[in-house]
């Protein structure tokens, strides 16, 4: 049986080899599981094989290369994806595969046309759009639920000398952009493992822009990232504990299943953030907004929300034993614990109230 995979790779040897290696190496260090041709079974029908790779994968990336409209597997390939209903990431490598009749299929679709940018960039371009579709379109729990087994990849690779050697390449190139400002911090873009060291390297990111970034399952804890914008950003499984984000900004950031123990928070913006089943234990939200946020299942235990903004915050199913909600604000749109948690008890104030008090309304 061909094993299960985020990400099937439909490429063409020819002259789409690299390319397609370099990708899926860049995918697998982010904890993503990629199936190739390579990966192929000795002993079992090729076809066959294929068929059940794309089944079994989320995620399809089509690599349109000069003589992909040439090759009958990967027009096969393209049809079986296309039955199979699954999510295509057509990918143009050469200026003549504009033309070619597997693009036309996807004449309503978005997407990515690498040939006048470096390879570099990319794949860094591919790498973004599957790591973002995995976290927020295809199945949000997916890849935190696996993140044991995700942990012990990555101590794989980063024992091997192949790991250390992209890893040294991938400091050097992602410090020169990310922090010369040779590539505008407001983009989108995908840190790699020694991204996240160079951030523990320098204690941080203190005041810093890091706006839509994607890290799953990193160690970013104890830094500094006060008054920094991760707004729009992934870091899914990421421990972020103890950690200083006064005034920081998490605006519909992914932290699913992360760790924010003992994080001091005080008049952070956490609006619209997923934070679902987040080990916020002993944090300080002070003055945070939550407001909208999905906390469920959270663990907020002994966690200080005083004065905090939870209008129409989830909090279903979320531990609040020993939280303090002192003047914490909430609305007709919040979503408490259980039937039994009494916000008037907690100290909480109703936003319509909290604004006549202030004589506001």
């Amino acid at each position: 049986m061909t094993r299960s995979a985020d990400v099937y790779i439909s490429y063409n040897r020819s002259d789409a080899n690299d390319y397609a290696l370099r990708i899926e190496r860049e995918l697998t260090m982010r904890g993503v599981t990629v199936f190739m041709d390579t990966d192929l079974i000795p002993g079992r029908p090729i076809q066959t094989s294929l068929e059940e790779g794309i089944e079994r994968s989320k995620i399809i990336v089509l690599l349109l290369s000069r003589s992909a409209s040439e090759s009958p597997w990967l027009r096969n390939e393209l049809a079986v994806a296309i039955r199979q209903n699954k999510y295509v990431l057509p990918v143009i490598l050469h200026p003549a595969a504009r033309e070619s009749a597997m693009l036309s299929l996807f004449a309503d679709r978005q997407f990515l046309d690498a040939t006048d940018i470096p390879l570099s960039e990319a794949t860094d371009r591919v790498v973004q759009s599957v790591v973002r579709m995995l976290a927020r379109e295809v199945d949000v729990g997916y890849l935190f639920q696996r993140e044991k087994r995700i942990q012990a990849r990555r101590r794989h690779f980063l024992l091997t000398s192949a790991a250390l050697a992209l890893c040294a390449i991938l400091f050097s190139v992602t410090a020169i952009w990310t922090w010369s400002g040779r590539r505008s911090t407001r983009d989108a873009r995908v840190l790699s493992f020694s991204t996240a060291a160079t951030l523990r390297e320098n204690g941080g990111a203190p005041r810093d822009s890091l706006v839509g970034v994607a890290l799953l399952n990193v160690d970013l804890s104890r830094l500094d990232f006060r008054d920094s914008d991760f707004s729009d950003a992934i870091l899914l499984g990421s421990d972020l504990s103890a950690v200083l984000l006064d005034k920081a900004r998490f605006v519909r950031t992914y932290l699913n299943g992360s760790r924010l123990s003992r994080a001091n928070a005080v008049g952070a913006d956490f609006s619209q953030a997923h934070m679902i089943d987040c080990d916020l234990t002993n944090a300080i939200f002070s003055k945070a907004s939550l407001e909208t946020a999905d906390l469920r299942f959270a663990n907020l235990t002994n966690a200080d929300l005083t004065d905090a903004n939870l209008a129409g915050t989830d909090l279903r199913s979320a531990t609040t034993d020993g939280a303090r909600f002192d003047r914490a604000r909430y609305d007709d749109k919040t979503l408490f614990p259980d039937s039994e948690f009494d916000p008037k008890l907690r100290g909480m104030v109703h936003d319509g109230e909290s604004r006549t008090r202030d004589g506001r309304s």
